[in-house]
C-alpha cells in the first residue's frame, strides 16, 4: 500500500514539474519531470526495502547474515554426512558386538555344559577315590571279603535253546549268590537274591547261548566287597572255549647266571619267570584263576640251582604240562634245558 501511495505521489510530483515547466540542473523541462519520477521511484524502492528490513527480523538477518546462514548450513550439510557417516560405522560396529555377543553367550553355554560334565565326572572319581580308600583301609583290616573281579561262579555253556538258556542262566546266577553269601554272610542261609547283574549283561549271556557253539562264562564282582554288605554288583565275562596252549608248549624262558645262585637271587628270577609265564597265558584266552603251578617242581628246581651241580649259566622254561582249553586248568612247569648230566658240587 505505501509503494502505490508513493508511486501515485511521484507520478503526480512529475505531472506537476512538467506542467510548471521547471528546471533542475539545467535539464530542459521534459528531462526534469523524468528525473523527478525516476528520483520518486527509487525512493519508493528505497523506503520499502528499509521498511521490510525494519519490520522484518528475517529479513534483516537473511540480508546481512546471509553468507555466515550458508556458511553454516554448508558445515551442518558436513557434521550431518559425518554424522550420519559415524552412525553407519555404529549401527556395524552395534551389529558385529551383537554377533560377537550371541557367540560368547553360546561358547558361555558350552562351556558351562562341559564344565558341568566334568563336575560329574570329578564327582564321580572323587567317589571312586573314596571307595578306593575304604577299600585300602578294609583290606588292612582283613575285611575285603570279595576283591574286584574276582570269580563268583565259573560255567562252560553250549549252544541252547530258548527254555534251556534261561533254566541254565538261572542257575549260573544262583551259583553265584551261594558264593557271594558263603564269603560275605557266611552264617546265613542264602534266603535272598544279593547278588545284582545288570540286565543288559544278562541279555549279552543270552544272546551268546543262541550264536555260539562252546562258551566259558564267568561271573565276576564289579567291586571289592566288605562283610556284611547287603548288594553286591556282578558283571559277566564271556569267553570261547578255544584251545588256548599245547602240551609242552614253552611260555616264557630264563637264563640264569651263576653269579646270581644263591637261594634269594634263584628264587626271585624264578618268581618272574612263572609270572611272565602267566601273563603269556592270560593274553591267549586262558583264565586267570585256572592256572596252576607245579609247586614240587619248582621247589626241586630252586634247591638245585642254588646247591646243586657246578654251573656257569642256566637256561630255564616254563612248559604247560598238557593241552589246555579255555575251561580247563592249565598246569605250568619248569624244566633246566641245558642241565649238567655230571658234576660235584662246589
Amino acid at each position: 500500500m505505501l509503494g502505490g501511495v508513493l508511486a501515485t505521489l511521484g507520478d503526480h510530483l512529475g505531472s506537476k514539474v512538467g506542467r510548471a515547466r521547471l528546471r533542475l540542473l539545467g535539464l530542459r523541462p521534459k528531462r526534469t519531470a523524468v528525473l523527478i519520477t525516476v528520483a520518486t521511484g527509487s525512493l519508493i524502492s528505497a523506503l520499502s526495502f528499509g521498511l521490510l528490513i525494519g519490520v522484518n527480523r528475517q529479513w534483516r538477518r537473511g540480508l546481512f547474515e546471509l553468507g555466515k546462514i550458508e556458511a553454516s548450513l554448508r558445515s551442518n550439510r558436513k557434521d550431518l554426512e559425518a554424522a550420519q557417516q559415524r552412525s553407519r560405522e555404529l549401527e556395524d560396529r552395534t551389529a558385529n558386538l551383537d554377533a560377537s555377543v550371541e557367540s560368547l553367550s553360546s561358547s558361555r553355554s558350552q562351556l558351562l555344559s562341559e564344565l558341568d560334565v566334568l563336575q560329574r565326572q570329578i564327582d564321580r572319581q572323587q567317589e571312586a577315590l573314596q571307595r578306593l580308600q575304604s577299600s585300602v583301609l578294609a583290606f588292612r583290616r582283613g575285611e575285603v571279603a570279595i576283591t574286584t573281579a574276582a570269580p563268583l561262579a565259573v560255567a562252560r555253556l553250549v549252544r541252547q535253546d530258548g527254555s534251556k538258556i534261561e533254566r541254565s542262566i538261572e542257575q549260573l546266577l544262583n551259583q553265584a549268590n551261594r558264593t557271594v553269601y558263603a564269603r560275605v554272610l557266611p552264617d546265613e542261609d542264602p534266603s535272598r537274591q544279593l547278588l545284582q547283574v545288570p540286565i543288559s549283561e544278562v541279555e549279552k549271556l543270552r544272546n551268546a547261548l543262541q550264536t555260539q557253539d562252546d562258551l566259558v562264562v564267568i561271573v565276576r564282582s564289579a567291586a571289592n566287597v566288605l562283610m556284611g554288605e547287603q548288594r553286591v554288583l556282578a558283571f559277566i565275562d564271556l569267553r570261547p572255549n578255544r584251545l588256548v596252549v599245547r602240551r609242552d608248549q614253552v611260555l616264557a624262558t630264563m637264563v640264569i647266571e651263576a653269579s646270581d645262585r644263591s637261594a634269594d637271587g634263584v628264587r626271585e628270577a624264578l618268581n618272574l619267570l612263572v609270572a611272565s609265564a602267566r601273563s603269556e597265558l592270560q593274553s591267549q584266552g586262558a583264565l586267570e584263576e585256572a592256572i596252576q603251578l607245579d609247586r614240587n617242581a619248582m621247589a626241586t628246581l630252586s634247591e638245585e640251582l642254588a646247591q646243586g651241580q657246578r654251573w656257569d649259566r642256566a637256561v630255564i622254561e616254563v612248559v604247560a604240562r598238557d593241552d589246555a582249553r579255555t575251561a580247563n586248568p592249565v598246569i605250568l612247569s619248569l624244566r633246566w634245558v641245558d642241565r649238567p648230566e655230571t658234576g660235584d658240587a662246589p
